[in-house]
């Protein structure tokens, strides 16, 4: 069924008292990320004591450099900080479906979303620097270029759905693997969605809520997630020793 980010979006949006936490995370990140830009250009803005070819050529270099912060930023903090603030919201979804939440502590869901973007962070340069590039070369790079912020987006979703049930590590990438077809075909309806919303900033606010409420309620249906609850994992998905 890859209808889960518009049913997630439909219960997200039903629910007003959820709305807060990622409100004030999205608002905080995106002040966050223009602030740095705008440091790092300040920084590395060159002097008006140089001629003009070398003026314009370390001013280049400045935004280049403020560029590469912002997409540093987006790469690892958005992630973490996201998935910190919508911790809450996969527990009740899942609480409200009858399927009760490990109870992770922000310390060790922390640790579940570094773990995850350790493993995946070329896909994610990769991702981030086609979706840059593509922003430049009309409507077929927009549309390449969100396909795979989406792709991230729901792969972020599944794994800190799964990560609040409390399996560990490996065995979540390997149960995002093992249901490819909802994994995709999600990627393909959040693109959707993300176009309708203009690709804007409250999109994505409304996106990534979507998406991780959708993915609780989603993956209660795989096959494997019962059979790791009742097999702990460690942080490198080895069984744990009792």
């Amino acid at each position: 069924m890859v209808w889960w980010p518009v049913l997630g979006l439909i219960r997200f949006l039903g629910r007003p008292a959820l709305w807060l936490m990622p409100a004030l995370a999205g608002g905080g990140t995106v002040c966050g990320l223009l602030l740095l830009g705008f440091s790092v250009l300040m920084l590395a803005w060159p002097s008006t004591h140089l001629s003009f070819w070398l003026w314009a050529w370390r001013l280049l270099e400045a935004f280049g450099f403020a560029l590469s912060a912002l997409l540093a930023a987006w790469m690892v903090v958005v992630p973490l900080v996201m998935g910190l603030s919508m911790q809450h919201l996969v527990r009740r979804v899942q609480q409200d479906l009858l399927a009760p939440a490990a109870g992770e502590s922000v310390w060790s869901g922390l640790a579940s979303s570094l773990h995850l973007l350790t493993h995946t962070w070329l896909l994610r340069l990769g991702v981030t620097l086609a979706a840059v590039a593509g922003s430049c070369l009309g409507p077929v790079g927009v549309l390449v270029g969100t396909l795979g912020l989406a792709y991230l987006a729901c792969l972020d979703a599944f794994d800190l759905a799964l990560a609040v049930r409390g399996i560990a590590g490996r065995r979540r990438l390997e149960l995002i693997r093992a249901h490819r077809r909802d994994h995709l075909g999600g990627t393909l309806v959040a693109s959707a969605l993300l176009l309708v919303l203009g690709g804007s900033i409250i999109g994505w606010w409304l996106l990534l809520p979507a998406l991780a409420a959708g993915a609780a309620e989603r993956e209660l249906g795989w096959d494997g997630v019962s059979a790791a609850l009742a097999h702990p994992a460690d942080a490198t998905g080895a069984p744990a020793r009792s």
